[in-house]
């Protein structure tokens, strides 16, 4: 990697968590099977980055399960 890129990527790598990195890269490996096999390839990827967009604004399950336990029980009637 040459130093231009490091110090462009400093900023990205110090924003984005392991979680967030991890379940991007598990998508995307996901969705370059789901391209090779889809009958409409370019269609495929577009909605591989659809999906992408999407889960950006999702918090990651470690974040998902501490709001889960600090959220007040509800009561059965």
């Amino acid at each position: 990697m040459e130093e231009g890129e490091r110090e462009r990527a400093g900023p990205l790598a110090a924003a984005l968590a392991m979680p967030v990195l991890t379940r991007a890269w598990q998508m995307l490996l996901k969705g370059i099977e789901e391209v090779q096999l889809a009958p409409a390839p370019a269609q495929a990827a577009e909605m591989v980055l659809i999906r992408l967009a999407y889960v950006a604004d999702l918090p990651v399950p470690a974040d998902l399960v501490r709001q889960l336990a600090a959220a007040p029980r509800l009561r059965p009637h």
